[in-house]
C-alpha cells in the first residue's frame, strides 16, 4: 500500500493527536481521582493533629474523687458525700465551741460508746499522760483527757475535706499541698456520726 507524502504526514499527526489525547484523559482521570480523595485525606489528616479534648473535673468532682478515692465501686454517691460531709463540718464547729468555752458535756456527746469506755479507763489515761509533752500531769478522768490531750491537739484546727475509709467511717482532714493532717475520724452509728477517739 503506498502513502502520498501528505497522507503519510496526516496519518503521523492523527497517531500523535490519538496518542495525546489518551495522555489527556488519563492525566484528567488521575486528577479527578486525586481531588476526591483529597479531602477526606485532608479530614483524616486534621482528626489526627487536632488534639483530645479532655474533660475537665469541676472542684466538687475532685474533692468528691479524694474523698472516695479508698472506696470501691460507687459505695458513696455524690450527693451522699455532700451530705456527710456538711454534717461532719457542723459537727466539727460543735467541738470547737466546746473546746473553747471548755463546754465537756457538749463534747462527750458527740463521742462513740467505744471511745468513752476506753479513755475513761485510768490505765489508759495513765499511759497517754506519759506521752505528753507537759510532764508530771496526772489523767484520773475522761474530762482530764478533754482537758489536756484532746483540746491541746485540736484548738484552732482548719479542717476543710473528709476522707472515707468505708461508708460508716471517715477522717477529717486539713489539707496541706499533697499531704492531709487528720485532726478527727467518725464513726456512723445508728444514723449519726459520732467522734471515734485514737486509741493507743
Amino acid at each position: 500500500m503506498k502513502y502520498t507524502k501528505t497522507a503519510f504526514v496526516l496519518l503521523i499527526l492523527c497517531t500523535m493527536g490519538l496518542w495525546f489525547q489518551s495522555c489527556k484523559t488519563a492525566e484528567t482521570a488521575a486528577k479527578e481521582k486525586t481531588a476526591e480523595v483529597q479531602p477526606q485525606d485532608k479530614k483524616a489528616a486534621a482528626q489526627k493533629t487536632e488534639p483530645q479534648k479532655v474533660m475537665e473535673k469541676s472542684p466538687e468532682d475532685e474533692e468528691y474523687s479524694r474523698s472516695t478515692s479508698a472506696l470501691s465501686g460507687t459505695a458513696v454517691t455524690f450527693d451522699e458525700f455532700q451530705r456527710d460531709k456538711t454534717t461532719i463540718l457542723a459537727i466539727i464547729q460543735d467541738l470547737d465551741k466546746s473546746m473553747k468555752n471548755r463546754d465537756y458535756g457538749l463534747w462527750r456527746s458527740y463521742l462513740t460508746p467505744e471511745s468513752i469506755s476506753y479513755w475513761s479507763n485510768k490505765f489508759n489515761l495513765q499511759v497517754i499522760a506519759t506521752k505528753l509533752p507537759k510532764k508530771g500531769l496526772t489523767l484520773r478522768t475522761l474530762g482530764d483527757y478533754f482537758s489536756h490531750v484532746f483540746i491541746p491537739s485540736r484548738m484552732d484546727r482548719k479542717v476543710s475535706e473528709i476522707r472515707y475509709i468505708s461508708p460508716t467511717d471517715v477522717k477529717a482532714v486539713e489539707v496541706d499541698g499533697n499531704k492531709d493532717i487528720i485532726y478527727y475520724e467518725f464513726e456512723k452509728i445508728n444514723g449519726r456520726w459520732l467522734v471515734k477517739l485514737p486509741i493507743l
